[in-house]
């Protein structure tokens, strides 16, 4: 996906997104854990997993889909 001479950039950006995500998520987590409670984040984690496992496989079902018409438009021809 990324030329030869941008890999190790690519995997320096990678590393910075995974670890700044990770650090806020962390941060958040601790805030709801300490102020709250444990219970209430590990619900709003489950939520958040939810949330992402419904938009991941609607966007799989979109990109199958157009993979079909395309390969129907090339089967076509």
């Amino acid at each position: 996906m990324v030329n030869a001479e941008a890999q190790a950039i690519s995997f320096g950006a990678l590393g910075t997104v995974n670890g700044t995500n990770k650090l806020i998520a962390s941060v958040i987590v601790g805030i709801i854990w300490t102020a709250i409670s444990p219970l209430l984040e590990f619900i709003f984690a489950a939520l958040l997993m939810g949330l992402a496992t419904f938009f991941l496989a609607r966007r799989n079902r979109t990109l199958l889909n157009k993979s079909a018409i395309q390969s129907k438009k090339f089967t076509a021809k």
